[in-house]
């Protein structure tokens, strides 16, 4: 399954195209099994962008690269996604707040099988750097998927904090602590 942020191009007064500062995230927590109820965050910021993490043998999430023109996925492996409980999905800006009524953003949920959900994001608060788009839900065999669009004018760590993840962020609310 791919799970794709997109969004419009942005344009100079003469045209040319500029940068849109909007990026994907997405913080994960496993249940209890095979990756020990770890949870974490993937974002290119830390340049955390796999789960469960470095040394395990498959990862269920990967953060694509991030591309103006196609946007940025994050490749969920099905086969393997009852190891996991939770992960929420959101966009960032990584340099202040992203213009959000230019953008335009939206996240495409691709099944293999072709089916196909699109979440767009609404209005934002001008202060909003961040928005929790989505959230999905291992329950029993089944994903559900909920829509959040939760503007959050804060950082990464208080929007964690909000949906309950007990993460050590730095100082800035914005990376994960890194050990070693």
């Amino acid at each position: 399954m791919t799970v794709t942020l997109r969004w419009s191009a942005l344009t100079t007064r003469t045209g040319l195209p500029r940068p849109s500062n909007l990026h994907l995230g997405c913080l994960w927590q496993a249940g209890s099994g095979a990756a020990g109820g770890a949870s974490g965050v993937l974002q290119e910021l830390d340049g955390l962008v796999s789960a469960p993490g470095r040394g395990a043998r498959r990862q269920v999430l990967r953060l694509g690269r991030r591309d103006e023109r196609d946007g940025q996925t994050l490749f969920v492996d099905l086969a393997s996604l009852p190891t996991f409980h939770r992960f929420f999905v959101y966009a960032y800006g990584l340099r202040g707040v992203p213009p959000w009524a230019q953008l335009r953003a939206e996240l495409d949920v691709c099944a293999a099988s072709g089916e196909r959900l699109t979440v767009r994001l609404g209005a934002a608060p001008d202060d909003a750097p961040l928005c929790v788009v989505a959230s999905f839900h291992v329950v029993e065999d089944d994903l559900v998927i909920r829509r959040e669009n939760d503007f959050d004018p804060r950082t990464q760590a208080e929007a964690a904090a909000r949906y309950g993840w007990d993460l050590e962020w730095g100082p800035t609310g914005t990376t994960l602590v890194t050990t070693g």
